[in-house]
């Protein structure tokens, strides 16, 4: 949802959203609620064979995990082969859990059935979660919504988050 809520922002049709983006892409006015990396993952009992293509498993087009791991994944020479699309992380997981293929996850989506790979694939950006307001957005009922966010974030940490 990040690259939809992104663009919903820069149209002007939300005045604020929580967003996830690569920590590179964090703006000077974004409010960075809490960091994690990003791993390419795969279940402990699937192998890979060191020549080939690489089946993944991939959110959907609005994905910008996706849209990274074939730009760049692609550039760095991995051979990447769509073989599960999803536009839940429970999809995704349960994915790499069946063995169906490697994924890119969040670290609070690990778990220990999964082992991170570097193998032939590009090392991913980390992630920053962040509340981004629209350009021309600005007045103090939400200058005190984005304080009360980042101070319950703060307060419980980012499992908090699970808007």
């Amino acid at each position: 949802m990040s690259l939809v809520l992104r663009s919903m922002l820069e149209l002007g049709e939300l005045d604020v959203a929580i967003v996830q983006v690569f920590t590179h892409e964090v703006r000077p006015t974004d409010v960075v609620l809490f960091r994690e990396n990003l791993h390419w993952v795969k279940s402990r009992e699937m192998s890979l064979s060191p020549e080939g293509t690489i089946p993944f498993l991939s959110f959907d087009d609005d994905c910008f995990y996706r849209r990274w791991a074939i730009d760049i994944g692609q550039d760095g020479g991995a051979d990447l082969e769509t073989v599960f699309e999803c536009s839940s992380a429970a999809g995704i997981v349960a994915a790499v859990n069946a063995g169906l293929g490697v994924a890119l996850l969040s670290d609070r989506h690990l778990l220990q059935s999964m082992d991170i790979i570097d193998r032939h694939l590009p090392t991913p950006p980390a992630l920053a979660y962040v509340v981004r307001r629209a350009k021309k957005a600005r007045n103090p009922a939400l200058d005190g919504l984005i304080s009360e966010i980042e101070l319950e974030v703060s307060r419980y940490g980012r499992l908090a988050l699970a808007i």
